[in-house]
């Protein structure tokens, strides 16, 4: 007689969120060229989800909504492997938030520098209340 053993898959546990910087604001460019008083480079460091590297970007307000324009991503000392970067855009009265992913993998060696994308994303209805970024991994330059 041949016998079956079933056995009892333990209960999954909650599954680890994607790293994600805490939200910030950014500041806006009223004109100019980027790195203009008036135009600042937003510069995020990655340092607090354990990454040495920056993303960088100029924010506008267009019309009914927010341009991110020249976004890229700096490698620090230890490089920088990223997986599918993800703007996200809170507003004041909660809710979810607007998001644009960057379908996206990159593996950089130390002190390079790569653009996302075509280098503009449109976020019509966006508010300027608070940004974060999220990645479905990141970490240091994998050789």
């Amino acid at each position: 007689m041949l016998s079956i053993e079933e056995s009892e898959d333990p209960a999954p546990g909650p599954q680890p969120a994607d790293p994600e910087t805490g939200r910030f604001t950014p500041a806006l460019c009223a004109g100019g060229n980027p790195g203009d008083p008036a135009c600042p480079v937003n510069l995020v460091d990655l340092g607090e989800l354990e990454a040495t590297g920056s993303f960088g970007f100029v924010l506008q307000a267009v019309g009914g909504g927010l341009y991110v324009n020249r976004p890229q991503i700096t490698a620090g000392t230890s490089g920088l492997y990223l997986e599918h970067p993800t703007l996200r855009f809170w507003s004041s009265p909660g809710g979810p938030p607007m998001e644009r992913a960057f379908d996206t993998t990159l593996n950089l060696p130390p002190g390079t520098t790569s653009p996302l994308d075509g280098g503009t994303s449109a976020f019509v209805g966006a508010s300027l209340d608070a940004i974060s970024l999220r990645f479905a991994a990141i970490g240091p330059y994998r050789p």
